[in-house]
């Protein structure tokens, strides 16, 4: 599968070095499409973010959303939370990244993309990669284990809405708890809601699920 994806060693699977955060890769689909996010595997270039797979022609393609100057330049910085997040639909592709609030919008009938912001008001709307610069294999665990981030952004076509959870920091390794906040706009990216859910909503090894309809509180068995 790594061959078909990137024969010319262009993109990876994972990100470089090592990722504490306890990310893992989620892949969308739709029909026989499948989307698989990926890491550029080099700086220089326009590279994209992930690929889709068509299960029926078993054919592959570069997805058309380029990888953003902003996270590559850092990639090496940030690891898991360079991870692309990618939703797909009929009508439209979404990406986001857990260092940033911001999101990607694929039209997949107009062919264009457009860029907007899903801002908090409670945490820091970005991630500062310079300051993980410098930081020994400790210090670099403890921050992307403790570090807030975002989640993926979900379309609702029954509210023409788009969604998203994400957590506040943690004091430490060992808190057990941790804010967590939904954001709820409309499909011009407007009337941007936050909403706080219970700060016992997380407690270590539980995780958040998003869909369009329900948000399903759930625990990792891994």
């Amino acid at each position: 599968m790594k061959d078909l994806l990137s024969p010319d060693g262009k993109y990876r699977i994972r990100a470089k070095g090592l990722t504490f955060g306890n990310f893992q890769t989620t892949f969308s689909s739709v029909g026989d499409e499948v989307f698989i996010p990926m890491f550029p595997a080099q700086k220089d270039g326009d590279v994209k973010i992930g690929k889709v797979y068509n299960v029926s022609n078993n054919a592959v393609e570069e997805l058309p959303i380029s990888y953003p100057e902003e996270m590559k330049n850092h990639m090496d910085l940030l690891a898991g939370l360079a991870m692309p997040q990618i939703t797909a639909y009929e009508d439209r592709i979404l990406c986001s990244f857990p260092a940033s609030s911001s999101c990607f919008l694929y039209d997949r009938k107009s062919g264009e993309t457009k860029r907007f912001e899903l801002n908090s008001c409670s945490v820091p709307n970005t991630i500062d990669a310079e300051k993980i610069e410098g930081m020994d294999l400790k210090r670099k665990f403890t921050n992307e284990v403790t570090s807030h981030r975002f989640s993926a952004v979900y379309y609702c076509a029954d509210t023409r809405s788009y969604y998203r959870v994400h957590y506040g920091p943690k004091e430490s390794m060992k808190d057990k708890n941790r804010s967590i906040y939904l954001m709820v706009c409309d499909e011009d990216a407007e009337n941007v809601r936050e909403y706080i859910l219970p700060s016992h909503a997380f407690l270590e090894s539980f995780e958040i699920l998003l869909t369009p309809t329900f948000l399903f509180h759930y625990k990792n068995l891994d």
